[in-house]
């Protein structure tokens, strides 16, 4: 008589393969759900050293710097003001630039995006806005910080 040889069954490779998907996706979730909540904590603490950065300054009466890139000057009518004297808030970017990597201690880079920091200042009150990317149930929200509470 032949020896009878055990082999696995259709169904039963179906089966496992279909459990090996079901935990590779909830694994997978379950990263990504991770490294979003990751960059959202350091842009969170990124935003918060530049603004208590800033908030020290002014403390010491220094007033917020420019910011930099392809500034956007407003009157306080919100309108478009053509030189930076007549202007009463400026926007831009937090760059590497506005304040080196070696004095702040990091690049003002918002995770989520790569992009720098949106910066915006009221020279004549020495306020200022930083914003950034942050995901709140999968989709990206702004997280702004700052001494300004109206917009820049």
């Amino acid at each position: 008589m032949k020896p009878h040889k055990h082999a696995f069954t259709l169904v039963e490779v179906l089966i496992a393969i279909s459990i090996v998907i079901v935990l590779a996706s909830i694994s997978v979730t379950s990263y990504f759900s991770q490294v979003d909540k990751s960059n959202n904590s350091l842009t969170q603490a990124k935003l918060e050293s530049l603004s208590k950065f800033l908030k020290i300054r002014a403390t010491q009466e220094e007033p917020p710097p420019l910011p930099a890139g392809n500034l956007t000057l407003y009157h306080e009518d919100t309108s478009l003001s053509p030189t930076i004297e007549e202007a009463f808030s400026v926007s831009g970017f937090f760059s590497d630039t506005t304040f080196t990597k070696d004095y702040v201690g990091f690049k003002p880079v918002d995770e989520k995006t790569g992009q720098f920091f949106g910066f915006g200042v009221v020279p004549s009150l020495g306020t200022f806005q930083i914003a950034g990317v942050m995901t709140q149930d999968s989709a990206p929200i702004s997280k702004v910080v700052g001494n300004h509470s109206g917009k820049i």
